[in-house]
């Protein structure tokens, strides 16, 4: 007589690959629309750790039609964190594949966060970075001074934040060409970046989305990109996952 075997699914709360497929979709569509052209500035994703306790750290990567972006968040100790991100962007062209365009940005910042209650958390980060828009070896570069509250709930098995970030880009050197820009330098303008955020997943592993933009608050000389869209992976440790978890009072 024969035995009925049934292999059981693994316990995650959605289709993993089918969210995969449907995010490269949608971020293969967004590219096409939103690369036409390649501005100077493009607005950094926010950093969005939600700290839950001293000792936690948060590590990310993600794509995004302007690139890819990595970002790390380490709690040392209680209410205080400390961030670092960096984003990078090359178009290459003909056969021998040199770099037409590449766009590199770095930065780093510490903050204040603290829980609200079990779920709710409240986050003020500010910091600084560095920025190079370009091809080779003509580049513009610019520097961005931050403040960024984030107010949001983290879960065990789902995040999800919002961040009305602010930026001073100053743009503090042009590349050389025939074209010159018609402003004089140092060039200011005070971006408000707007960021909404959502992860979902298990344990250490999420999978991440973030949707932010960029609106000059005293106006723009230079291109700066309005929307950006990302997706990726977070990573979390250090993080006493049963005690948020949604079934526990």
């Amino acid at each position: 007589m024969g035995s009925n075997i049934s292999l059981s699914k693994p316990a995650f709360p959605f289709d993993i690959p089918l969210m995969l497929r449907n995010c490269l979709f949608l971020l293969a569509c967004l590219t096409l629309v939103l690369s036409a052209c390649e501005p100077l500035y493009v607005a950094p994703p926010s950093h969005m750790p939600l700290m839950s306790q001293a000792g936690e750290v948060h590590g990310n990567a993600s794509l995004a039609p302007t690139g890819f972006n990595g970002q790390l968040a380490l709690a040392p100790v209680e209410h205080l964190t400390l961030l670092a991100g960096a984003s990078t962007y090359t178009v290459e062209f003909d056969s021998i594949r040199e770099p037409r365009f590449r766009r590199n940005y770095a930065e780093l910042g510490l903050g204040y966060w603290t829980r609200l209650n079990k779920f709710t958390r409240l986050e003020i980060y500010g910091g600084t970075g560095w920025g190079s828009t370009g091809d080779l070896p003509r580049r513009d570069r610019y520097r961005v001074t931050f403040l960024q509250p984030n107010f949001g709930l983290s879960a065990r098995m789902f995040d999800a934040g919002f961040s009305p970030r602010i930026s001073v880009v100053t743009h503090t050197e042009a590349r050389k060409t025939a074209n010159l820009p018609t402003y004089s330098l140092p060039s200011t303008a005070v971006c408000l970046e707007p960021t909404q955020m959502g992860r979902a997943g298990f344990n250490e592993l999420e999978f991440q989305m973030m949707i932010s933009r960029a609106i000059p608050i005293n106006g723009s000389d230079f291109d700066y990109r309005r929307w950006n869209v990302s997706f990726g992976i977070n990573l979390n440790f250090g993080k006493d996952f049963e005690r948020y978890d949604l079934s526990i009072d």
